[in-house]
């Protein structure tokens, strides 16, 4: 009878689609079958999607949104037409595998369903958040499922099993911010490509970075305002992200013949003083074309700009031999736009030793603080608009925070509850303009639940990062402000109590040898949590310009705004969470600039981070002292 109910309502309801352009689309499936277009209204906190299934014409179809990519917990809709021509559409959920029940109240509008051309088009519309429990929250990467069928429900009826060819699941960015125009208006727009020729990288190890750099095809300034990826087809599976930097030094014969390992001990200095500098552009699975906005170009050619290194990281889990073609294309122009953009790294520095036990779940932050962005960020403010987050493989949540230079928060710069690996990009957003004592937390949540040992921060894609990379004009200096530990930030947690009573032995030098005597972890982030709150400088900023070096800065308290961003959500305001009662911090160590070891409990171990995530204990972090990396 709801069923029913819902059928006749969304006859009623149904009608010619709207004129709304839909910007954005995706193919669900590996032949093609199954693809959606969609758009968004932030004002009215919609979306309208139009999903196309081939070959369903005259059946029905499906499509869902998941909280895992799996049947149980999605918020399905699904539609037929009847043998009369009249539309059945239902919003359903499924709280088990089996037929989706229909909701108690149904929020999502028909807009449209026809055949075409063979194929069932579907086309409807929700509400971001409808405040149903029924329904799933869109926010952040969103696990679409899908099935469908070639049967026509019988009257009265309900949809039968779909085939097992006819079901799948794909991650999508839904939530894509504004799109730049796609046709690049400009004059005398050109493209050159970086990219490998069928190079060959050994076999044997699963994660490796290969690099390669070349001179820019120009001797003059020029504005970069387009990068996409070249992945052929057969790399798809193996080319996890790439990397584009500029090196603001010269390279030589040698520097530019090298291709090969990054991170091997015959990688030429030249190249290893590019990585990490100034990112130009970067690309991870999922990802698409990306525009500057209009009237902003990203400078190459000049003095400091000539030169080029790209990191393509290979995930190869088979570990065979593999040729490589995949790169960058990059759109330019020597009309100059007026303004050059830039990106800045925010988040933990890299490569860095988080450390997350096995079978827990927690997160950690990093810190860009006042003391950096003061006299960096120039007098009227950078406008950001958008960006990049980026974890590995147990990332399951990440979230880019801004606080004003007077401690008050604003909204979140990005916020992905629901990440997924294997679908990174970049996200326009909004334009929000970054003052000088501004700040940036970014918050990383792991889930290694399924791991038996110990994951730390690294380059391998079975180790971990947090990172939030961010677009912005006009471009300045400071290219990373991020943040590392203390000396005393590996000792303070062991006091707390983190260790479960685990008990240091002195003259006991080896990391290895007290981790394998923790076999209870209970107390891990209720000791980093109390360690925090001793109010104690227990982090190290990294902040690092193109030109004259690092940004000299004293150990800091972990950033905490003095006022919390708040929202109403479904009728209720909901703060995101600060550290209450934090107190002052103590005077800056006479030292002032402080890494090395974990005294007194791990050498060269420095722990991060404990925050609470919604009133609850959140999570903490190992990290390894890394002193060049600190103020160079």
């Amino acid at each position: 009878a709801a069923a029913a109910a819902a059928a006749a309502a969304a006859a009623t309801r149904a009608a010619a689609a709207p004129a709304r352009e839909l910007v954005h689309e995706e193919t669900l499936d590996a032949s093609g079958n199954v693809r959606i277009r969609w758009a968004l209204d932030f004002d009215a906190d919609k979306i309208e999607i139009e999903a196309t299934y081939a070959g369903a014409a005259g059946g029905w179809v499906g499509l869902g949104f998941s909280p895992n990519g799996g049947m149980p917990g999605s918020d399905i809709v699904v539609a037929w037409l009847d043998a009369s021509g009249a539309p059945q559409f239902t919003d359903r959920h499924a709280p088990a595998f089996g037929l989706p029940l229909v909701d108690d109240a149904q929020h999502h509008t028909l807009l449209e369903l026809v055949e075409r051309d063979g194929a069932l088009v579907l086309r409807f519309e929700r509400e971001l958040n409808t405040c149903d429990e029924q329904d799933m929250v869109l926010a952040g990467t969103s696990r679409l499922i899908y099935a469908y069928g070639t049967a026509r429900p019988a009257a009265g009826g309900d949809i039968a099993k779909h085939d097992d060819d006819k079901r799948g699941t794909r991650s999508v960015d839904l939530l894509l911010g504004p799109q730049p125009p796609k046709q690049l208006p400009d004059a005398n727009v050109q493209t050159f490509d970086m990219a490998f020729d069928a190079v060959t990288v050994p076999g044997g190890e699963r994660t490796r970075y290969w690099w390669k750099a070349m001179r820019v095809p120009f001797t003059k300034k020029t504005h970069v305002l387009k990068y996409e990826p070249v992945i052929p087809a057969a790399e798809t599976a193996t080319s996890h992200h790439i990397l584009v930097f500029v090196c603001p030094h010269e390279l030589n014969a040698d520097d530019l013949a090298y291709i090969g390992d990054g991170y091997h001990q015959g990688t030429p200095g030249a190249l290893r003083r590019c990585n990490g500098v100034s990112p130009i552009a970067g690309w991870a699975v999922g990802g698409k074309a990306v525009y500057m906005p209009e009237g902003v170009g990203f400078p190459l050619g000049e003095a400091d700009s000539m030169y080029l290194l790209m990191e393509l990281h290979v995930d190869n889990p088979g570990l065979q031999t593999l040729t490589v073609r995949s790169g960058m294309r990059f759109s330019y122009t020597d009309a100059l736009r007026p303004v050059d953009g830039g990106i800045i790294t925010f988040g933990t520095a890299t490569p860095g030793p988080l450390f997350v036990p096995p079978g827990v779940a927690m997160t950690y932050s990093g810190y860009c603080p006042s003391e950096c962005t003061r006299n960096e960020v120039p007098a009227g403010g950078v406008t950001m608009h958008a960006t990049f987050q980026h974890m590995h493989k147990i990332g399951v949540a990440i979230r880019t925070r801004h606080i004003g230079a007077d401690g008050t928060e604003k909204a979140p710069l990005a916020d992905n509850q629901n990440y997924d690996f294997n679908l990174q990009s970049w996200i326009a957003m909004d334009d929000r303009t970054f003052m000088p004592g501004d700040e940036v937390i970014v918050e990383c949540t792991y889930n290694a639940s399924k791991r038996t040992d110990i994951t730390r921060g690294g380059l391998s894609t079975d180790d971990e990062m947090c990172l939030t990379y961010v677009a912005y004009y006009p471009r300045m200096s400071l290219f990373t402000c991020q943040s590392d530990g203390t000396a005393e930030l590996g000792t303070e947690p062991y006091v707390q109590g983190a260790f479960a009573g685990t008990k240091f032995v002195e003259g006991e030098d080896d990391e290895a040898s007290f981790l394998a005597k923790v076999t209870d972890w209970s107390n891990f982030t209720t000791g980093y949590d109390a360690a925090v709150r001793t109010g104690k400088r227990l982090f190290q900023p990294v902040c690092r310009r193109t030109s004259g070096g690092g940004v000299a800065a004293p150990p800091i308290q972990a950033v905490n705004p003095t006022t919390a961003y708040c929202e109403q959500v479904c009728g209720e305001q909901v703060c995101l969470p600060r550290i209450e009662g934090l107190p002052p911090p103590p005077p800056v160590p006479a030292r002032g600039l402080g890494t090395g070891a974990l005294a007194g409990i791990i050498v060269g171990v420095l722990v991060v981070v404990v925050l609470l995530v919604g009133g609850a204990v959140a999570l903490a972090m190992f990290m390894r002292g890394r002193s060049a990396m600190t103020s160079a």
